[in-house]
């Protein structure tokens, strides 16, 4: 084949890994070959043979990836990944990419891209890297639920059990807290009982872990 350099190697699919592959590239030949390999590992790819055609169908709450052709007509696969970043969305992005676009390429992941492979695309590699994508996706959505789900529930606390919350984790005790809020320590036990329900946590300790993680969650999602 003129698209692939050497001999599929079959790796083992991840049967967790059900999210979609778009795949985006103007050239049917390639379009062809990679679906095949991919489906070979029971991979679901939806082609497309533009960017506009790929923006214009893609749904931004689907998780998966997206492998794309650095050099097409139109919208490149670079103008690809800026509008991608620019509307927020966080897919991971593999660029396939000729010798000669390598320099570009490295320009490009430095710019947020998964990964890049150089045509002609070697099989095992292209696997490897899209499995890769996939669990990091894959991984990043469970966080990004969990993260949800912890802000409903502290959405759910009332502006009081807030402070309470806050003043109890940065390690007040009950008469501390009193003091700061100018109210009596059987109302802060009151206001604690509530909180940890709403929080679905029965200690202190497991309340501090759920709002530590809600802020690496949040410092992941800035980074």
């Amino acid at each position: 084949s003129l698209v692939f350099s050497d001999t599929v190697t079959m790796i083992e699919n991840d049967a967790n890994l059900q999210s979609v592959v778009y795949l985006v590239d103007d050239d049917l030949e390639v379009r062809t070959a990679v679906r095949q390999l991919l489906s070979s590992v029971s991979l679901v790819v939806e082609e497309f043979e533009s960017a506009v055609d790929f923006l214009a169908a893609h749904d931004p709450s689907h998780g998966g990836c997206l492998v794309v052709d650095l050099l097409m007509p139109g919208m490149n696969g670079l103008e690809l990944q800026h509008e991608l970043i620019q509307r927020g969305c966080r897919l991971p992005i593999v660029l396939m990419t000729g010798h000669a676009d390598v320099e570009t390429a490295v320009k490009a992941v430095k710019a947020g891209a998964f990964d890049f492979i150089e045509k002609p695309v070697p099989p095992q590699r292209l696997l490897e890297v899209v499995q890769n994508a996939l669990s990091e996706e894959s991984a990043r959505r469970k966080k990004h639920g969990q993260s949800n789900e912890i802000r409903s529930r502290i959405a759910t606390l009332s502006p009081r059990e807030k402070n309470v919350m806050q003043l109890l984790i940065d390690g007040q005790s009950t008469k501390q807290v009193a003091l700061s809020l100018g109210i009596g320590p059987s109302t802060v036990d009151h206001h604690r009982k509530n909180l940890l329900r709403k929080m679905n946590v029965d200690s202190l300790i497991l309340l501090a872990r759920l709002v530590e993680r809600l802020d690496e969650f949040s410092t992941e999602e800035d980074g």
